[in-house]
């Protein structure tokens, strides 16, 4: 990983890379990747960031023989003077395995407490995977060698289709909208459970024979290795042909099976057998440290050369662009934590209020939207939630969807009853177009079908227009195949298959949403303001001009660029308002 940051990564991405091995080098990764807030599922660019199981795997692997030395001594502590070697011996097993389950059960209760307050914590936190770390732990105690919880084969069998369904069901029908872990790690926790309570017994099973079988033995010998494997080379070939699909992706993590097994054999085999004995031979802890002190201390090298690198080139440019974002504290992270105070921009004494509503393609208008206040006397007040449309999509009720927009429900129709119940000037609405999907109908997770979003939209607009409050809604930006940054960092650097960070933008779904917006709000006098000539008025179009990146990733606008055309947007709103053209 550090000889890819240091060579085919982009410059502005090569101390994070370098920052994530250290904390890989000491187990950490989880801890950084929860302090950090990182989304599992949208961390799309970090080759690394599956060593986060690494941390919380050696982490309770320290806590779990602690746990139960403790408990041990408490045994010893409180056993009776006069009990037998065996009554000591079997009080103390109790101890354990009733501490143990204690501890399985409190990390399960925490697990669904933090899963709503605090996701990143209880996705990467070693206290949320303690339960199934003692579920493994307690069947230890009932289940080695020949010995199996179950007495007759039959009900081995039953137990092993019982367990294979539950993870088969987990992976098909648990999806990230899902508070995970939660109480839901119950279902492929215990199926894995009821899978190792077999014991080696098992084997012996219709059901075990399958398990047995040589092609699936010899994929779990290198499942290990192939879990390690197969981030990196989806995140480099993502990096080798920007732009590419979930199904490229899925290839590169399976052509990862090749390097999987060669270093199985050639480097994990060979170890075992001469190198790891020797280290155990002398000082297997001080080995331990010295090799995770080596890789930090290189990482830490590494990070800051690729920070001074960056500072003093063209390259701060780029890594300026990824936090070019409006300065506030506005963005509400629920119905229950919206921001304390009002987040004003524009001219804020002004006593004409427009009120921006929409996600973060609403707040990467806010810089321009600034500009525009202070130009036209705007009192700008935002209400912004990521993730979170303009479209009124509270009518789904069930799968993935509905759970992911729920809270963004909650959150659109309590801003919309205090927008009415304000009445400012007008209010605006900007939400990225990608909720809709690209074929028309239900497409990829959280994208509704056009119809759908067109309702949706709808009922926003009307719901206003019958208050009697102006709409302006702006037309979506397009989303480009890469992210801008990492590909101008990539290509100043003239790396290996860098590219010129030119898009062509997909027009026909652009022209689709905009259809979507002009039926939706077809006789509610809703007007639309469209900066995309302003953003890109060819038929390829660049991702850097005059000096300036437009945009902060794939899709989200810099506030300089926003800001560099607040005066024409500005404009556009007030004729959009009937004003006068200046």
């Amino acid at each position: 990983a550090t000889l890819v940051g240091t060579t085919l990564a982009a410059p502005i991405d090569r101390a994070a890379i370098a920052d994530q091995v250290r904390a890989a080098a000491w187990f950490s990764s989880n801890v950084v990747l929860a302090n950090d807030g990182v989304n599992y599922f949208s961390a799309n660019e970090n080759p690394l960031l599956h060593t986060w199981t690494l941390g919380v795997e050696y982490q309770l692997v320290l806590f779990l023989p602690a746990l139960m030395v403790a408990l041990a001594w408490i045994s010893k502590r409180f056993a009776l003077p006069d009990a037998s070697s065996d009554a000591h011996r079997h009080g103390i097993t109790r101890t354990i395995v009733a501490g143990v389950a204690i501890a399985g059960l409190l990390s399960l209760g925490v697990a669904v407490w933090t899963s709503a307050s605090a996701p990143a914590w209880a996705y990467f936190g070693p206290h949320t995977r303690l339960f199934a770390f003692a579920v493994g732990a307690l069947l230890a105690f009932f289940v080695g060698g020949s010995q199996s919880i179950f007495a007759a084969n039959r009900s081995i069998t039953i137990a092993q289709a019982v367990g294979i369904g539950a993870i088969v069901v987990a992976s098909l029908v648990y999806d990230r909208s899902m508070p995970y872990p939660g109480a839901i790690t119950i279902v492929p926790v215990l199926g894995t459970a009821l899978l190792l309570a077999a014991g080696s017994v098992g084997a012996h099973t219709s059901v075990g024979r399958v398990l047995s079988a040589s092609p699936l033995t010899w994929l779990g010998r290198v499942s290990y290795a192939w879990y390690l494997w197969h981030l990196p080379l989806m995140v480099l070939g993502a990096v080798f042909m920007p732009g590419i699909g979930p199904w490229a992706r899925l290839a590169c993590g399976a052509f990862a099976l090749v390097p999987a097994w060669l270093t199985q054999k050639y480097v994990e085999q060979p170890m075992q057998a001469r190198a790891l004995p020797r280290l155990v031979r002398l000082d297997p802890f001080l080995s331990a440290v010295v090799a995770s002190l080596v890789i930090a201390l290189a990482a830490q090298a590494v990070a800051s050369r690729a920070a001074r690198h960056v500072n003093r080139t063209v390259h701060a440019t780029f890594a300026a662009a990824r936090a070019d974002r409006m300065e506030h504290s506005c963005w509400a992270k629920s119905i229950e934590e919206l921001p304390d105070t009002a987040c004003a921009f524009g001219a804020r004494q002004s006593s004409t209020r427009l009120i921006v509503l929409g996600d973060s393609h609403a707040e990467h208008w806010l810089a321009g939207l600034d500009r525009a206040g202070r130009e036209h006397n705007w009192r700008i007040e935002a209400r912004v939630m990521g993730g979170c449309p303009v479209s009124d999509l509270s009518e789904l009720t069930h799968g993935a969807t509905a759970r992911r927009f729920r809270e963004c429900s909650r959150f659109r129709e309590a801003m919309l009853q205090q927008i009415v119940a304000e009445r400012p000037r007008a209010v605006l609405l900007s939400s990225f177009d990608d909720y809709m999907a690209r074929s028309g109908n239900a497409g990829g997770e959280f994208q509704v079908s056009e119809d759908v979003w067109r309702e949706g939209l709808r009922r926003t607009y009307a719901r206003l227009a019958a208050a009697g409050i102006p709409v302006v809604a702006f037309r979506g930006t397009p989303r480009v195949p890469f992210d801008v940054p990492t590909c101008l960092s990539r290509r100043a650097a003239r790396l290996p298959f860098a590219t010129d960070c030119t898009f062509v933008p997909d027009r026909l779904f652009m022209s689709r949403a905009q259809h979507a917006q002009d039926d939706a709000a077809r006789g509610l006098g809703v007007h639309f303001v469209d900066m995309n000539d302003a953003l890109c008025a060819t038929a390829t179009c660049a991702t850097m001009r005059n000096g300036l990146v437009l945009f902060t990733d794939d899709n989200q606008l810099t506030a300089t660029f926003t800001r560099s055309v607040g005066s024409i947007l500005g404009d556009r709103i007030n004729l959009a308002l009937g004003g006068s053209p200046r």
